[in-house]
């Protein structure tokens, strides 16, 4: 069962929202319920991924390990060579540096750290201060439209945040940016994610509830991410978490997901599929190509013949073709 709560009209202006408690309810599962699941869900989920993983990577070559990430499994639907040129010489759009951003506001605003006139510098004076180069640089990359575009959205988005979240009870226990990993196959195979807030206590009344915050518009896939926290912290903590979901920044809109056993199922199904193509590319198989939209934002379209064949060339950088993408492509698996 999926329940959506926003922080009401008027957002975008600041104002006192009214109804800021709804989104409290949410949080701690009103109208949702914790899940019905088995006691041995967790033993059941690690022990499948334990054996098909194993057996996926025991062809690995000695010393070669796997990372798999949200991203990974979500590229490699796409395309596998997208998925495995990512990052090298891409175009860095105002999209991708508002997400970096995003992060940054949520933190001072869950800790009750003002903004400030100008939630932007804010942000930026955060990252200088935690030595995030890669959000520095992504920032210098930018020309004057894409900044003006971000800090628009930076300021929007604050104030809806500002207005409408919660202050959180003494209980909550939030944690954020919340790191995971999880060996298999000797540690040949890693899970690596970092859940952007983690509130509660797997064995408190209303269990765990886990927030990936989005600075961007909703996209068919975002059930998917959040799916794969919630398998991450099955697996970590040995009980499965009682919502998932995504905060949407604009408008600051909660959509969440009570966690049930065929989600976590479909979740560590996409993983194990991962791994097979990861491992078949680790052992020197090419990677398979997948043209469609994405191709124009892909850095391997130079040399990529199945993607010019289709006609498509190397787009400028632009609004959020990535995300258009994985709404209307058609998944590899």
């Amino acid at each position: 069962m999926s329940r959506t709560a926003g922080c009401g009209v008027g957002a975008d202006q600041g104002q006192a929202q009214p109804d800021p408690a709804g989104l409290l309810g949410q949080l701690r599962g009103a109208g949702l319920g914790r899940p019905e699941l088995s006691p041995g869900t967790a033993a059941g989920l690690h022990g499948q991924l334990a054996a098909e993983l194993g057996q996926l990577a025991g062809g690995l070559p000695a010393g070669t390990s796997i990372s798999v990430t949200k991203y990974r499994i979500s590229r490699l639907r796409v395309c596998e060579r997208f998925a495995t040129t990512t990052g090298q010489g891409s175009v860095v759009t105002p999209e991708l540096v508002l997400g970096l951003l995003a992060d940054r506001v949520f933190a001072q605003v869950l800790a009750g750290y003002p903004l400030g006139p100008d939630p932007l510098q804010t942000a930026l004076r955060a990252a200088q201060a935690d030595q995030d180069q890669e959000l520095l640089r992504q920032w210098e990359q930018l020309d004057g439209t894409g900044r003006a575009t971000v800090s628009d959205q930076v300021g929007r988005q604050s104030r809806a945040l500002q207005a409408g979240w919660p202050a959180l009870p003494a209980g909550a226990l939030p944690r954020l940016q919340d790191q995971v990993q999880i060996p298999f196959a000797g540690g040949r195979v890693v899970l690596n994610g970092r859940m952007d807030l983690v509130l509660g206590d797997p064995a408190g009344p209303t269990g765990v509830c886990l927030l990936d915050v989005k600075s961007g518009r909703r996209r068919s896939d975002d059930a998917g991410d959040a799916g794969w926290y919630a398998l991450l912290e099955t697996l970590r903590s040995g009980v499965p978490p009682a919502r998932t979901g995504s905060l949407y920044l604009s408008g600051c809109v909660l959509d969440l997901d009570t966690v049930t056993g065929p989600l976590l199922q479909q979740a560590a199904d996409r993983v194990v599929r991962a791994v097979a193509v990861l491992v078949r590319l680790a052992l020197g198989e090419q990677p398979r190509t997948n043209p469609g939209p994405m191709c124009r934002w892909c850095p391997a379209l130079p040399g990529c013949e199945p993607g010019r064949d289709n006609g498509y060339t190397r787009a400028p950088a632009g609004p959020d073709g990535t995300e258009r993408y994985l709404d209307e492509t058609k998944p590899n698996y």
